[in-house]
């Protein structure tokens, strides 16, 4: 395998642990707000007991919420993981990459566009290539993806749960009649 097709390999691991990170990071974030929300909306109905337009109109910008945060933060990374989808280039990854090894700067990038404008004929840039790829082979490229975010956000949607809980527990009614009114958001 030459230098240039193992940089490529080495983009392709890189971009598939990224995605990975952005669909639990994106799951995350989608749990933390949609609950959160959850609980804000059940409370205002709870305390205010709305009208029919108001409980309509939080109903369904609720849903409209939901489903949003749930396609941009979950579904459009797992589908980039897949490769159902187009992710980012190999040159938008190498430089994710160097931000995490400064000492790459932009020598990783200028390897890639220099790939591309190599022909066979040119032996000399081909070998300049080998070269500089030669550079690359002893960092993993995968350590540029921090997972240390997910830890933060993991905590916070735990504390959200136990919110929950504490007032499914304490006081069951504004979670069980204020969501019953809300999804009936045209009786009462």
């Amino acid at each position: 395998m030459s230098g240039i097709e193992e940089i490529k390999k080495k983009l392709e691991t890189f971009k598939r642990k990224f995605y990975k990170r952005q669909s639990i990071l994106g799951t995350l974030i989608f749990f933390i707000f949609s609950t959160s929300l959850f609980l804000i909306l059940n409370s205002v109905e709870y305390q205010f007991w709305l009208s029919k337009a108001l409980r309509t109109i939080l109903f369904f910008s609720f849903l409209i919420f939901s489903i949003t945060m749930l396609v941009l933060l979950v579904l459009k990374p797992l589908l980039q993981l897949l490769q159902l989808r187009k992710g980012i280039s190999d040159e938008k990854a190498a430089e994710e990459v160097a931000k995490s090894f400064p000492e790459l700067e932009d020598k990783l990038s200028n390897t890639l566009q220099l790939s591309k404008l190599s022909s066979d004929e040119n032996q000399l840039l081909l070998a300049a290539l080998e070269k500089k790829a030669a550079d690359f082979r002893d960092i993993s490229f995968i350590q540029a993806v921090d997972f240390s975010s997910v830890k933060k956000y993991s905590y916070i949607l735990g504390s959200v749960i136990i919110c929950f809980l504490l007032v499914s527990f304490i006081n069951p009614s504004i979670i069980k009649e204020s969501s019953s009114r809300l999804v009936n958001f045209l009786s009462l």
